[in-house]
């Protein structure tokens, strides 16, 4: 949500992912694991903090696509908020997308 947020807040976020990215995934996951112990449950919490990162660059990616959109500009124009254009616009475009294919 960043990406649709203030340039500041993007900033120090995609820094923190581009810090985390640097290392590979298996030491994070090894490193979470030495630090939280062993088990099943840190071993599925330690690969999701481990690919969290690029995670986070993909829906970066897809954020900036849908701030690009012609209809953003539109719904600002005729006086849309920001958080009616988060939830309707940007939230709204996911969920289509999601639910498009599966209606038989």
């Amino acid at each position: 949500m960043t990406g649709l947020g203030h340039r500041y807040a993007d900033e120090a976020f995609s820094r923190t992912f581009d810090a985390l990215s640097a290392f590979p995934i298996v030491l994070l996951a090894l490193l979470f694991i030495a630090v939280a112990g062993t088990g099943t449950t840190s071993l599925i919490v330690a690969i999701g903090v481990a690919l969290t990162a690029h995670y986070a660059r993909v829906v970066r990616a897809q954020t900036f696509v849908v701030r690009r959109a012609a209809y953003v500009p539109h719904a600002v124009a005729f006086g849309a908020s920001h958080p009616r254009l988060v939830s309707l616009t940007a939230l709204g475009r996911h969920f289509q997308r999601r639910f498009e294919g599966r209606s038989a």
